[in-house]
Order: C-alpha cells, then sequence, then structure tokens
C-alpha cells in the first residue's frame, strides 16, 4: 500500500453516541505494472483473492465499504478498528500467492 490514511468526520448522531466515524482509503501499489507482469488473466485471479481477503477483513473490523475501484474506500466505527483492519489489510496481502503491497 502507498499509503493508509485515516481521518476522522463528524457524524451526526444523538446525544451520548459516538459521533466519529474513520474513513480508510487503500491502493495497491505498482498494480498497473504488475498487471502488465501477469497479464490479464492471472490479474483477475489476483485482484479475486485480493477483494476477498479485504472483505473478509472489513467482517472481523466492523468496517464498510463504500466504494471500490483499483483500491477501497471504507468506512470504520472507530480509528482503533481503522487502524488495526489496515495493519491487518498489510499482512494478509503479503501472504497472498502474488504477494501486494
Amino acid at each position: 500500500m502507498s499509503s493508509n490514511v485515516t481521518y476522522q468526520i463528524e457524524n451526526p448522531k444523538p446525544a451520548g453516541m459516538n459521533a466519529f466515524r474513520a474513513l480508510l482509503l487503500t491502493d495497491v501499489v505498482d498494480s498497473t505494472q504488475l498487471s502488465e507482469g501477469l497479464g490479464d488473466s492471472a490479474m483477475g485471479d489476483v485482484w479475486s483473492r485480493h477483494d476477498r481477503v479485504a472483505r473478509d477483513l472489513l467482517h472481523v473490523w466492523r468496517g464498510r465499504e463504500i466504494d471500490k475501484t483499483d483500491g477501497m474506500l471504507l468506512l470504520f466505527d472507530a480509528a482503533t478498528d481503522a487502524t488495526s483492519y489496515a495493519l491487518a489489510y498489510h499482512s494478509a496481502l503479503a501472504a497472498l500467492p502474488v504477494p501486494m503491497k
């Protein structure tokens, strides 16, 4: 990943409830070069594995997918969940059959 940045945004909620959320944006480093080296078919398999890992971790860290292109925009109820997700995501990508950063 080239950068994982966590932002706090205000979310109007009733008094006494957490009014902050955390956004996380992922981006796979050099995905274009990886795709050119592997070819479209193999890269399709790589993206499928990436997406499965990324989405499975969302359930563990109580996150929600907002948008997906070659990266993902994710929303978490707490910055600690977003941070824990980012660490687990980075480790999971490194462990894939075709490691990603």
